[in-house]
């Protein structure tokens, strides 16, 4: 099977989020079952080159007149997000049509975010809709309410989803913000996101070394829960002063670094967080074998890629109830779940497991369990293949309609 994959990001290029750490993991398992793999990234430049794990990858500039547009007053943010919309479908269909040429695609996969053109014009090669979270989903999730531009791009996405052959969700929760009003619910399927394989014993250990280490992993964002992991590390170094607190992952417009810079100093914490930055996928893996605890303070997770890759080192996860964590991370077992936006409550949990070690490695344990057997990258890219090959053999009028 030819497989293509429409993508906003991948590691490769120095693009670091759920997407590319996705297809990191499933895509090594479709190539390795003899499957030719396309995965189509919006880049700076414009070329083609063959990743190790045999996969072709090809970039194409991304327009950028939305950004421009995002500048303006008011209307700026009205249109700003459905321009963006319209850029990138663009790309990615350009390099569709060019790739279409010498390796036709037996099946399409894209997100929520770019596919309009594909869905409008490529009408014998189904497309699948992966649900990896929205600019809608997000703020809906944060503020509460959506602002006009992301619904209008909700309007566009929405568009796609109807047009889209399956769509495929890595939760029930993400599931269910679509499954409301949804029809032929059979082409709907959950399959978790795969999560690629650590071998902690070849990984160095991390200068960060530290029994009273606490890892984030993830955009520095609102809607990651970043101030209320702030506040809740406020508490603990209270009690135990020799906690630390490491957060990686870039920076993201929610939350401007001067006023995360100012909050640390004015709480006298700066000595105590550090700000890595992206970090490397061959990097990444030091952090999860340095640290004692990993929190996840989302308000909104599609699934948490970053949560079973702390899990696969042994590391007790401290996470959001109320998001697709819950279905992650057992409650009292393999990590705790607190309310988002508590952070007394999130304190008191990462406080229990720093100190007590005996409960943190049984949770740890216990985590690796669950992540391997749920997770494994063969595992997902077998019931992946199968969705597929499911939607291939089906009539091209049936599709599924998404609130």
């Amino acid at each position: 099977m030819n497989i293509c994959f429409l993508s906003l990001e991948h590691h490769s290029l120095g693009q670091g989020g759920g997407i590319a750490s996705y297809l990191d993991a499933l895509v090594p398992g479709l190539a390795g079952l003899g499957h030719e793999i396309h995965i189509i990234v919006k880049s700076k430049t414009s070329r083609t080159t063959k990743l190790e794990d045999g996969a072709y990858l090809h970039e194409f500039r991304g327009g950028n007149i939305h950004w421009y547009l995002s500048r303006l007053p008011l209307i700026g943010q009205m249109v700003a997000l459905p321009v963006r919309e319209i850029e990138w479908s663009l790309g990615f269909y350009r390099k569709l049509r060019a790739l279409g040429r010498e390796h036709r695609p037996d099946i399409i996969e894209g997100s929520e975010t770019g596919n309009l053109l594909v869905a409008l014009c490529v009408r014998k090669i189904p497309l699948v809709i992966r649900l990896h979270g929205s600019t809608y989903s997000f703020e809906k999730s944060t503020m509460g309410r959506a602002s006009i531009g992301a619904k209008l791009d909700r309007v566009l996405q929405r568009f796609c989803l109807c047009k889209a052959r399956g769509i495929s969700a890595p939760s029930n929760f993400q599931k269910d913000m679509v499954d409301r009003k949804a029809h032929r619910k059979n082409l709907l399927e959950v399959i978790p996101n795969p999560v690629r394989a650590f071998n902690a014993d070849e990984i160095r250990t991390s200068r960060l070394q530290a029994s009273k280490m606490i890892f984030y992993a993830g955009r520095i964002a609102d809607v990651k829960g970043i101030w209320t992991l702030l506040k809740a590390f406020m508490h603990i170094v209270a009690i135990i002063p020799e906690a630390r607190l490491v957060m990686a992952g870039s920076s993201h417009i929610s939350v401007p670094e001067s006023v995360l810079q100012r909050f640390l100093k004015d709480n006298r914490i700066a000595d105590k967080v550090t700000l890595t930055g992206y970090i490397e996928r061959d990097r990444i893996g030091e952090y999860y074998k340095a640290c004692a605890v990993y929190a996840a303070p989302s308000y909104y997770e599609t699934f948490c890629i970053s949560a079973v890759e702390a899990m696969l080192f042994e590391k007790p996860v401290v996470a959001s109830s109320g998001t697709a964590t819950e279905e992650i991370v057992r409650d009292h077992e393999t990590g705790f779940l607190v309310p988002p936006g508590d952070d007394v409550a999130l304190a008191t949990a990462i406080t229990r497991l720093l100190r007590d070690e005996q409960l943190s490695s049984r949770m740890g344990k216990a985590g690796k369990e669950e992540a391997l057997s749920r997770f494994g990258p063969d595992v997902v890219a077998l019931r992946t293949l199968a969705f597929y090959r499911r939607l291939i053999g089906e009539p091209l009028n049936k599709h599924i309609i998404a609130s």
